[in-house]
């Protein structure tokens, strides 16, 4: 056990997972909230700590006159450096900020940073990054929109997949804006042994007369190819027996099957619950 003392500071502010281990230590994305002027301002940036815990860098990458930025993902990338990816506002009142990737060496400086928008007025937001060996990159974001009901509004954060040159060029995207959605920790992407990948969200299915229904947005885990399309689709439905389920993160076995683990709402108590789930290779629980 160690404590990393710096006031605001936020260690393991994406998905679950994204502490990297790699031979000597373990590399984790950063945030740290930072009072300046009339709007709080973030800085963006990795902790980089060896195996007793000890600090061996600390960096932020933010000018936070003018950035607003948080950092949800990070991956070592072959050649030893990392890779972190999350999101940049602005030091004003904008809902409008881009998908942020910051390349760095193994010391932590600066090779690189790209913004990316799918949409000029939807904000952006990578989820997870993944390092291809190849020298590409794998990027999974959101792009979110508003959506109004005759009741009620909510976000739709469609799913956003990049394939990106080494240097942070697009070669490829896909996005899935229509009938899917990410929730909260989910839209991860997970590299597939069967080829391809792993990607879980929520379904951007609700009940008009009820946006609040506990039946709404029923979570998924789909198999995409290389190209981002998808082969196959598995909706975890709302059931009396398991309540709305919610995955968070996905681990492979050895044998090409996966689990997924979440959390599960229902109308009993104990109300809130987790829930591990078992996906067979094709897809079937």
């Amino acid at each position: 056990k160690n404590i990393f003392g710096y006031n605001h500071a936020s260690l393991y502010v994406g998905n679950p997972g994204e502490i990297k281990a790699f031979p000597g230590g373990y590399i984790s994305p950063l945030q740290i909230l930072q009072p300046h002027g009339t709007y709080p301002s973030g800085r963006a940036g990795f902790i980089k700590y060896d195996t007793a815990g000890d600090t061996v860098f600390f960096r932020t990458y933010t000018d936070t006159s003018i950035y607003f930025e948080v950092m949800l993902a990070c991956a070592v990338m072959p050649d030893g450096g990392y890779l972190g990816g999350g999101g940049r506002g602005y030091d004003t009142p904008s809902n409008y900020q881009p998908l942020l990737l910051i390349r760095t060496d193994s010391t932590g400086d600066t090779l690189w940073t790209h913004t990316y928008q799918k949409i000029d007025t939807q904000p952006a937001t990578a989820i997870n990054v993944i390092p291809l060996a190849d020298g590409h990159i794998v990027v999974a974001a959101q792009s979110t929109h508003l959506v109004f009901t005759h009741l009620d509004s909510y976000y739709n954060n469609a799913p956003w997949f990049l394939l990106l040159d080494s240097l942070g060029n697009i070669l490829r995207d896909t996005v899935y804006s229509s009938g899917y959605l990410v929730g909260e920790n989910c839209g991860s992407l997970y590299d597939d042994i069967n080829g391809g990948y792993i990607h879980i969200g929520m379904l951007d299915s609700y009940d008009p007369a009820d946006i609040y229904a506990i039946t709404n947005f029923p979570a998924y885990i789909a198999h995409l190819d290389t190209n981002f399309r998808m082969t196959w689709i598995t909706n975890f439905n709302y059931s009396v027996a398991y309540g709305h389920r919610q995955g968070v993160i996905v681990r492979q076995l050895q044998d090409s099957s996966y689990i997924i683990l979440g959390e599960a709402d229902a109308t009993y108590a104990p109300h809130t619950m987790g829930f591990a789930a078992k996906i067979s290779r094709a897809g079937a629980i």
